[in-house]
């Protein structure tokens, strides 16, 4: 049998973030889900109601993952620079793979031992910069989780092309001189790994205040799903309904100077109560 595509390390990458989205355990539709549609869900994942038992399917990109890599191996070139470990921590849903050669003689220090590990904080820390990133977008998941993802697959390109012309120039000094080749892998490495935490800790800060306190940035929507705000109306009846009195009637204009003031602030960005969506 002959395949139809060849595998790629960017497919096996993809596929080792798959959360099951538009299979049969695609877990986003559900009450579980919450608001923002999640496919995450809190420990434990099993739990009972009424005498029965449950459990939450386990995605291929799971959270508290410890890590997570794609052997590619290259026969055709040296060994010293033909095995490429596309490697990264934490929940590979939302965690980028960047390529580190088998035969470097350091680690990049977010990835290594010289930072705190999983009991003690650190900016400086791979796994715990990813972690960061992946639990907010856990939280405003259709808000965030697509800027993320869509930021994972922009590193994992640019790594890809970065590597020809490093496969490249390993060779020309390889024919020289073989430790010089090797030191020359060693080095991009271990700064690609360094640069790469410091570039997503720099995305979690923009992720931050761009969807702090409830906003979001231009060009994405603002509140939860529409069939969210449909289930708390037919669960709650009237109880945040606002009359039609005050919709359209008499307070109409008072009700929108009041919320104009209130747009100044860019927390509350720009509503209206009458005849305009209400933030």
């Amino acid at each position: 049998m002959k395949a139809e595509t060849k595998v790629t390390p960017q497919g096996f990458m993809n596929y080792m973030r798959s959360n099951y989205e538009g299979m049969a355990l695609d877990n986003r539709k559900d009450v579980s889900s919450g608001g923002f549609h999640s496919v995450f869900r809190n420990s434990p994942s099993v739990w009972h109601s009424g005498g029965r038992m449950y459990t939450n399917e386990r995605h291929p990109g799971v959270p508290s993952a410890a890590t997570h890599y794609v052997a590619q191996l290259r026969g055709w070139l040296p060994d010293a620079i033909g095995a490429i470990n596309w490697f990264s921590v934490e929940d590979s849903s939302f965690s980028v793979h960047a390529p580190f050669c088998s035969s470097a003689a350091r680690v990049s220090k977010s990835y290594s031992n010289a930072v705190d590990g999983a009991d003690v904080f650190s900016f400086d820390s791979a796994f715990w910069v990813f972690n960061m990133v992946a639990n907010f977008a856990y939280c405003r998941y259709s808000e965030v989780a697509p800027l993320v993802v869509s930021r994972v697959a922009e590193y994992e390109k640019q790594f890809l092309e970065a590597m020809e012309a490093e496969d490249k120039h390993a060779l020309d000094l390889w024919a020289v001189n073989q430790s010089d080749a090797i030191e020359f892998l060693t080095a991009a490495s271990e700064a690609r790994g360094n640069d790469l935490v410091h570039d997503w800790l720099k995305l979690y800060q923009q992720l931050f205040m761009d969807f702090r306190n409830g906003s979001t940035p231009e060009g994405v929507k603002r509140g939860y799903a529409q069939d969210w705000y449909d289930r708390v109306a037919r669960e709650t009846g009237d109880r945040y309904l606002i009359p039609e009195s005050v919709q359209f009637g008499a307070d109409c204009d008072l009700n929108d100077q009041k919320l104009a003031v209130l747009s100044k602030n860019r927390y509350f960005g720009d509503t209206s109560i009458c005849g305009a969506d209400v933030v």
